[in-house]
């Protein structure tokens, strides 16, 4: 990043100590004694279906208690052994099964997430590094667009090569080292679903009270991706379900303090984090041959909405197994995108072009100039696939044609157009609240307009990130903002 930051010669000096000299104290914090690494089954057991059937929709729930300590939301991870069964190419969409999220302490509701895993995607495309995709990723249940899980000569976003060989490991029969498992194992960070698993204050749980997660995963048709299938019977099961997460321990008089706060303070507790709905818009017909634009309107009552994504899935494959449901988010033709609330528009002219629309999607999560870029390049960014033809690899457009260009990419769409409404952004010390408020602004509607030629009809999410605080005061636990 060194073309990035300014020269020292620039700025005025003020003399100082560097670290490698400045010899002193060594610091040390008695407040946090220990930590644990806890693990969990869920409540109605850790196996649905088997032998790579009778995993849809299957309902997972947890319940994470501590009598003394604090857990560590950061990381809390749902693990699972996944493996699918059908004809030819059958593998897993990216992120998870699981498609809605239900997420409660002491009976209050934290979040409650439809298209979760469309939710999961959207921010592993634009928030993560493609690096932490390849790597870390590879565990963490994302795969179609990396080349490092195939043995056959491969490439970034080439999901017709990329799923041949990952749906050998899906398709995996039990053994001994896997502990008589089937299939691949996925640790899924619950910080990929929801802000709660994001959160860096260690949540007291032993005083505000259990914690209630609630998974339910999808159809056949809304996990599974049969690439070129001609029959349509792909499937999943999951099995040896548990969940992970760290308790910290934490001195006497520092949880005796917390306890106190909590009952008798006037200001309590308060933590705040991220919340996220996902919603589902009104269609987006056809208009191949003329630019036109389409208004998609949500609401949410909220004061401090962070970010707004929009995504588009052609309608013929928003629940398709030859189509990766949850991770396929078509360019449409797109050629500007702005977001309005009340009488203010975000940018402040329409961002036009893909290069304008994706430093302004990157602006959501920090800078436009993060080291660590995205998953995302202009090739995947500007694709848009075919899938009514689903047997032969087609796509509308990519970033070197306007029609009929490579299919090399085909079924690797990720146009995820979105705008950061906070004030305070990449490097610099960020404040608890942040944020616009969309119930002053516009009876908590957003707006957002897309400009642009659709060769399909397309059906748009839009994904609304705000703040929301945990409260406990005077004996009770509530959850605050909408």
């Amino acid at each position: 990043m060194a073309e990035l930051n300014q020269s020292g010669s620039l700025s005025p000096y003020t003399e100082v100590v560097p670290a490698s000299a400045r010899l002193g104290d060594v610091t040390k914090a008695s407040i946090l004694t220990s930590r644990r690494r806890m693990r969990i089954t869920p409540q109605g057991g850790a196996n649905y279906g088997a032998a790579g059937v009778g995993g849809a929709n299957a309902q997972v729930n947890f319940l994470v208690s501590d009598s003394a300590g604090l857990i560590d939301p950061r990381s809390i991870t749902l693990n699972y052994f996944v493996q699918t069964a059908g004809t030819n190419t059958t593998v897993m969409d990216d992120a998870t099964p699981f498609t809605t999220l239900q997420l409660a302490i002491n009976g209050s509701l934290i979040d409650n997430i439809q298209n979760a895993s469309r939710v999961a995607n959207i921010e592993a495309k634009l928030g993560m590094s493609q690096s932490y995709y390849r790597t870390a990723g590879s565990f963490q249940s994302f795969g179609l667009l990396s080349p490092d899980q195939s043995v056959t000569a491969s490439g970034w976003g080439r999901v017709p090569v990329n799923t041949t060989d990952l749906s050998t490991q899906y398709k995996k029969a039990a053994g001994v080292v896997t502990g008589n498992f089937a299939g691949v194992q996925h640790s899924v960070p619950l910080g990929h679903l929801s802000g709660f698993g994001r959160m860096k204050t260690y949540v007291p749980i032993s005083i505000l009270g259990d914690l209630q997660l609630s998974l339910i995963a999808g159809s056949n048709a809304d996990c599974v991706f049969q690439n070129g299938a001609a029959t349509a019977d792909g499937t999943f099961s999951l099995s040896g379900v548990s969940l992970e997460y760290d308790i910290i321990t934490a001195s006497a008089p520092y949880m005796a303090l917390l306890k106190d706060i909590a009952m008798n303070d006037a200001r309590g507790l308060v933590m705040p984090f991220e919340s996220t709905i996902c919603q589902q818009a009104g269609a987006i017909p056809v208009s191949a041959s003329a630019i036109t634009e389409n208004t998609i309107i949500v609401s949410r009552a909220t004061q401090n909405l962070l970010r707004a994504s929009v995504v588009m899935c052609p309608t013929a494959g928003v629940s398709s197994l030859g189509v990766p449901s949850q991770s396929l988010f078509s360019h449409a033709g797109t050629s500007a995108v702005q977001f309005r609330a009340g009488s203010q528009v975000y940018p402040q002219l329409p961002a036009f072009g893909d290069a304008s629309m994706f430093n302004m999607s990157l602006g959501a999560y920090g800078s436009p100039s993060q080291e660590t870029g995205s998953v995302l390049n202009r090739t995947l960014w500007a694709q848009s696939t075919n899938v009514t033809t689903q047997a032969t690899a087609a796509v509308y457009e990519t970033a070197g044609a306007l029609t009929g260009g490579s299919v090399l990419f085909a079924n690797a769409d990720s146009f995820i157009p979105s705008y950061g409404f906070a004030t305070y952004k990449g490097g610099v010390e960020m404040p608890s609240v942040d944020g616009i408020n969309l119930s002053a602004s516009s009876g908590a509607q957003l707006i957002v307009s897309i400009v642009g030629a659709p060769q399909t009809a397309y059906t748009p999410f839009v994904s609304l990130v705000a703040l929301k605080f945990i409260k406990a005061q005077g004996g009770a636990v509530s959850v605050l903002g909408a």
